[in-house]
Protein backbone atom coordinates (compact mmCIF):
# COMPACT_ATOMS: atom_id res chain seq x y z
CA UNK A 1 0.00 0.00 0.00
CA UNK A 2 2.97 2.44 0.84
CA UNK A 3 4.20 1.62 -2.61
CA UNK A 4 1.69 2.45 -4.02
CA UNK A 5 0.99 5.91 -2.62
CA UNK A 6 4.28 6.67 -3.96
CA UNK A 7 3.42 5.48 -7.08
CA UNK A 8 0.59 7.79 -6.56
CA UNK A 9 2.02 10.76 -5.74
CA UNK A 10 5.28 10.86 -8.83
CA UNK A 11 2.12 10.53 -11.47
CA UNK A 12 0.65 13.66 -9.69
CA UNK A 13 3.29 15.23 -10.32
CA UNK A 14 4.39 14.17 -13.30
CA UNK A 15 0.87 15.45 -14.60
CA UNK A 16 1.77 18.86 -12.91
CA UNK A 17 4.74 18.85 -14.73
CA UNK A 18 3.03 18.44 -17.98
CA UNK A 19 0.67 20.66 -17.50
CA UNK A 20 2.84 23.84 -16.29
CA UNK A 21 4.78 23.52 -19.59
CA UNK A 22 1.55 23.03 -21.49
CA UNK A 23 0.36 26.53 -19.93
CA UNK A 24 3.59 28.25 -20.58
CA UNK A 25 3.79 27.01 -24.26
CA UNK A 26 0.07 28.52 -24.06
CA UNK A 27 1.01 31.49 -22.99
CA UNK A 28 3.90 32.53 -25.59
CA UNK A 29 1.45 31.38 -28.19
CA UNK A 30 0.33 35.12 -29.82
CA UNK A 31 -2.66 32.79 -32.20
CA UNK A 32 -4.24 31.94 -28.84
CA UNK A 33 -5.47 35.11 -27.84
CA UNK A 34 -7.74 35.26 -30.77
CA UNK A 35 -9.44 31.80 -29.45
CA UNK A 36 -10.01 32.03 -25.49
CA UNK A 37 -11.77 35.51 -25.70
CA UNK A 38 -15.16 33.58 -24.72
CA UNK A 39 -12.95 32.47 -21.91
CA UNK A 40 -11.94 35.25 -20.28
CA UNK A 41 -13.14 36.17 -16.55
CA UNK A 42 -13.46 39.38 -14.82
CA UNK A 43 -11.05 40.42 -12.29
CA UNK A 44 -12.74 42.00 -8.74
CA UNK A 45 -11.95 45.34 -10.38
CA UNK A 46 -13.85 44.34 -13.36
CA UNK A 47 -11.02 44.80 -16.54
CA UNK A 48 -11.16 41.62 -18.73
CA UNK A 49 -8.32 39.33 -17.66
CA UNK A 50 -7.04 36.13 -17.82
CA UNK A 51 -7.21 33.24 -16.00
CA UNK A 52 -4.98 32.84 -13.34
CA UNK A 53 -2.10 30.75 -14.21
CA UNK A 54 -0.92 31.18 -10.97
CA UNK A 55 -3.85 28.64 -9.14
CA UNK A 56 -3.43 25.23 -8.61
CA UNK A 57 -3.02 23.28 -12.04
CA UNK A 58 -5.96 21.18 -12.27
CA UNK A 59 -5.47 18.05 -14.79
CA UNK A 60 -6.48 18.96 -18.14
CA UNK A 61 -9.30 16.29 -18.07
CA UNK A 62 -10.77 18.13 -15.32
CA UNK A 63 -11.15 21.52 -16.66
CA UNK A 64 -13.04 22.73 -19.54
CA UNK A 65 -11.91 26.00 -20.59
CA UNK A 66 -8.02 24.84 -20.90
CA UNK A 67 -9.42 22.02 -23.15
CA UNK A 68 -11.39 25.05 -25.31
CA UNK A 69 -7.84 26.75 -25.14
CA UNK A 70 -5.91 23.45 -26.17
CA UNK A 71 -8.30 22.38 -28.75
CA UNK A 72 -7.95 26.08 -30.53
CA UNK A 73 -4.70 26.02 -30.80
CA UNK A 74 -4.20 22.53 -32.57
CA UNK A 75 -6.33 23.81 -35.24
CA UNK A 76 -4.49 27.36 -35.23
CA UNK A 77 -0.97 27.60 -37.27
CA UNK A 78 -0.98 24.11 -38.27
CA UNK A 79 -0.55 22.80 -41.52
CA UNK A 80 -4.64 22.03 -42.43
CA UNK A 81 -4.96 20.85 -45.99
CA UNK A 82 -7.15 22.86 -47.54
CA UNK A 83 -9.97 21.18 -50.13
CA UNK A 84 -8.92 22.41 -53.52
CA UNK A 85 -11.59 23.47 -56.33
CA UNK A 86 -14.02 20.96 -56.59
CA UNK A 87 -13.63 18.98 -60.47
CA UNK A 88 -16.86 16.79 -61.23
CA UNK A 89 -19.23 16.44 -63.68
CA UNK A 90 -22.06 14.33 -64.53
CA UNK A 91 -23.66 14.23 -68.08
CA UNK A 92 -26.48 11.86 -69.77
CA UNK A 93 -28.58 11.25 -73.21
CA UNK A 94 -31.59 13.56 -73.69
CA UNK A 95 -32.76 11.31 -76.14
CA UNK A 96 -32.18 7.21 -77.20
CA UNK A 97 -29.46 6.50 -79.75
CA UNK A 98 -30.31 5.60 -82.63
CA UNK A 99 -28.63 2.86 -84.98
CA UNK A 100 -24.86 3.24 -83.02
CA UNK A 101 -22.87 1.03 -84.84
CA UNK A 102 -19.05 0.67 -84.91
CA UNK A 103 -16.40 3.61 -83.82
CA UNK A 104 -19.71 5.98 -82.75
CA UNK A 105 -19.08 8.49 -79.95
CA UNK A 106 -21.73 9.15 -77.36
CA UNK A 107 -22.46 12.77 -76.70
CA UNK A 108 -24.39 13.41 -73.04
CA UNK A 109 -25.95 16.72 -74.28
CA UNK A 110 -27.98 17.07 -70.95
CA UNK A 111 -25.43 18.32 -68.16
CA UNK A 112 -26.47 18.14 -64.44
CA UNK A 113 -23.01 19.17 -62.83
CA UNK A 114 -20.09 20.12 -64.46
CA UNK A 115 -18.01 21.77 -61.54
CA UNK A 116 -14.92 23.29 -63.35
CA UNK A 117 -16.17 23.23 -66.26
CA UNK A 118 -13.99 20.62 -67.95
CA UNK A 119 -17.24 18.78 -69.74
CA UNK A 120 -18.14 19.94 -73.53
CA UNK A 121 -21.51 18.68 -73.84
CA UNK A 122 -21.19 19.68 -77.64
CA UNK A 123 -18.63 16.77 -78.10
CA UNK A 124 -18.99 14.85 -75.06
CA UNK A 125 -15.46 15.06 -73.54
CA UNK A 126 -14.39 16.33 -70.28
CA UNK A 127 -11.22 17.75 -70.49
CA UNK A 128 -8.91 17.70 -67.22
CA UNK A 129 -8.83 21.40 -66.01
CA UNK A 130 -6.08 20.14 -63.39
CA UNK A 131 -3.45 17.22 -63.42
CA UNK A 132 -4.60 14.35 -60.82
CA UNK A 133 -6.50 11.42 -60.31
CA UNK A 134 -10.27 11.08 -61.73
CA UNK A 135 -12.55 8.66 -61.12
CA UNK A 136 -14.91 8.16 -64.74
CA UNK A 137 -18.06 6.19 -64.66
CA UNK A 138 -19.84 5.00 -67.42
CA UNK A 139 -24.09 3.83 -67.10
CA UNK A 140 -25.50 2.51 -70.25
CA UNK A 141 -29.02 0.87 -71.26
CA UNK A 142 -29.02 -0.87 -74.22
CA UNK A 143 -31.74 -2.04 -75.80
CA UNK A 144 -33.62 -5.26 -76.64
CA UNK A 145 -32.12 -8.05 -78.45
CA UNK A 146 -29.02 -5.75 -78.98
CA UNK A 147 -25.20 -6.45 -78.61
CA UNK A 148 -23.27 -3.12 -77.32
CA UNK A 149 -19.56 -3.01 -76.84
CA UNK A 150 -18.23 0.37 -75.44
CA UNK A 151 -15.23 1.87 -74.58
CA UNK A 152 -14.24 4.34 -71.93
CA UNK A 153 -11.10 6.62 -73.13
CA UNK A 154 -9.00 9.04 -71.98
CA UNK A 155 -7.17 10.78 -75.06
CA UNK A 156 -7.07 7.78 -77.36
CA UNK A 157 -6.38 5.05 -75.03
CA UNK A 158 -9.12 2.85 -73.99
CA UNK A 159 -9.40 2.41 -70.15
CA UNK A 160 -12.12 1.10 -69.22
CA UNK A 161 -15.19 -1.08 -71.47
CA UNK A 162 -18.49 -2.38 -71.23
CA UNK A 163 -20.00 -5.60 -72.78
CA UNK A 164 -24.29 -6.08 -73.33
CA UNK A 165 -25.06 -8.93 -74.72
CA UNK A 166 -29.40 -7.90 -74.63
CA UNK A 167 -29.73 -11.12 -77.84
CA UNK A 168 -32.07 -13.93 -77.09
CA UNK A 169 -33.31 -11.75 -74.09
CA UNK A 170 -36.83 -11.76 -72.54
CA UNK A 171 -38.41 -9.09 -75.30
CA UNK A 172 -39.85 -7.10 -71.85
CA UNK A 173 -36.63 -7.73 -70.41
CA UNK A 174 -34.09 -4.08 -69.69
CA UNK A 175 -30.96 -3.90 -67.76
CA UNK A 176 -28.34 -1.51 -67.52
CA UNK A 177 -24.94 -1.88 -67.17
CA UNK A 178 -22.04 0.12 -65.39
CA UNK A 179 -18.10 0.59 -65.90
CA UNK A 180 -16.14 2.20 -63.69
CA UNK A 181 -12.15 3.33 -63.51
CA UNK A 182 -9.94 5.25 -61.52
CA UNK A 183 -7.07 7.04 -63.78
CA UNK A 184 -4.60 9.48 -63.78
CA UNK A 185 -4.60 12.68 -65.99
CA UNK A 186 -2.79 15.27 -67.16
CA UNK A 187 -4.57 18.79 -67.43
CA UNK A 188 -5.65 18.95 -70.93
CA UNK A 189 -6.08 15.17 -71.10
CA UNK A 190 -9.87 14.42 -72.08
CA UNK A 191 -12.21 11.67 -71.35
CA UNK A 192 -15.07 10.50 -73.85
CA UNK A 193 -17.32 7.38 -74.50
CA UNK A 194 -17.45 5.79 -77.39
CA UNK A 195 -18.30 2.02 -79.30
CA UNK A 196 -15.54 -0.05 -79.95
CA UNK A 197 -13.65 -0.25 -83.65
CA UNK A 198 -13.19 -4.01 -82.95
CA UNK A 199 -16.66 -5.48 -81.93
CA UNK A 200 -19.38 -4.40 -83.46
CA UNK A 201 -22.53 -2.81 -81.56
CA UNK A 202 -26.12 -3.43 -83.23
CA UNK A 203 -29.44 -1.51 -82.09
CA UNK A 204 -29.74 1.27 -80.12
CA UNK A 205 -28.83 2.51 -76.12
CA UNK A 206 -32.23 4.07 -74.41
CA UNK A 207 -31.47 7.20 -72.36
CA UNK A 208 -34.93 8.93 -70.69
CA UNK A 209 -36.38 9.91 -67.83
CA UNK A 210 -36.78 6.40 -65.88
CA UNK A 211 -33.18 5.28 -67.74
CA UNK A 212 -30.30 7.73 -68.26
CA UNK A 213 -27.69 6.79 -69.47
CA UNK A 214 -24.86 8.81 -68.50
CA UNK A 215 -21.35 9.73 -67.71
CA UNK A 216 -19.79 11.41 -64.78
CA UNK A 217 -16.41 11.58 -63.41
CA UNK A 218 -14.62 13.36 -60.51
CA UNK A 219 -11.01 14.44 -59.29
CA UNK A 220 -10.28 12.56 -55.83
CA UNK A 221 -6.48 13.79 -55.80
CA UNK A 222 -3.59 15.52 -57.09
CA UNK A 223 -0.74 13.97 -58.75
Amino acid sequence: MKDLTVTVDQQQREITRLNQIIDSRIRNDESIHMNVVNVREKSQYGADTFPNRSDTIKPITNNPERQIIRSNRLLVGENIPVQPSTIAFYAFLSKNEENIGTHHGLVFDDVITNYGSGYNKHIGAFVAPQSGVYVLTLTIFPGRGTLTAVHILRNSDVVGDIFADMRGTNVETLSGSTGIVVVTMNKGDSASVRTSSTHPSTGMIFSDPNMKTSFAGWKIGDL
